[in-house]
């Protein structure tokens, strides 16, 4: 689902985001953009995270990359997923605003 989610963000900002701001005002365009792009920098590091730590479990349940990785992949995908979440929704206050 996060792949899906991953790329289908690609095509939907370009064919409904793109010709909505291009009707907007100036102002009105760097207010939404002020609004959605700290969300924007929160959610595509997430899902690419998340998307990669899938994609790593399926190789590893269907036996085809890391055959004695487990523990070691595990405290891994922890070590870097926590802190990398943490850097960027922090600043945004992207863990907060629930707008």
């Amino acid at each position: 689902m996060t792949v899906v989610l991953w790329t289908g963000i690609d095509p939907f900002m370009t064919a409904v985001l793109g010709p909505v701001s291009g009707g907007l005002s100036v102002e009105e365009r760097a207010n939404v953009f002020q609004r959605f792009t700290p969300k924007m920098t929160f959610l595509m590091p997430l899902l690419a995270l998340v998307t990669i730590a899938g994609d790593i479990t399926l190789a590893l349940r269907v036996g085809w990359a890391f055959p004695h990785a487990h523990a070691q992949l595990a405290l891994l995908t922890a070590v870097t997923l926590l802190p990398a979440l943490a850097l960027v929704g922090w600043p945004f206050d992207a863990l907060t605003d629930r707008r």
